[in-house]
């Protein structure tokens, strides 16, 4: 399977590419992010859920300028997962 990051097109693929039924968000994906956002009230899209992808690169340089905030790391245990 193959998405496009969303800030700068770039291509992004499954790491193991197999018929396992798994959802999107749920695959193993090379060099950027695919997961799911949904909008809350407030948003000409309420109750509107999107799956976006996000390459490595664009999260690197998006955490440098400020454009997106680390939140945690939900590998690292109870100790791991912040919020910021």
């Amino acid at each position: 399977m193959k998405m496009n990051c969303i800030r700068c097109g770039a291509e992004i693929e499954t790491i193991h590419e197999h018929d396992d039924n798994s959802k999107p968000e749920q695959k193993m994906w090379g060099d950027g992010v695919v997961d799911v956002i949904a909008a809350n009230y407030g948003s000409k899209h309420d109750g509107e859920m999107y799956l976006i992808a996000v390459c490595d690169n664009c999260i690197d340089n998006c955490l440098l300028s400020g454009k997106i905030k680390w939140r945690g790391n939900y590998m690292a245990g109870s100790n791991g997962f912040f919020l910021k």
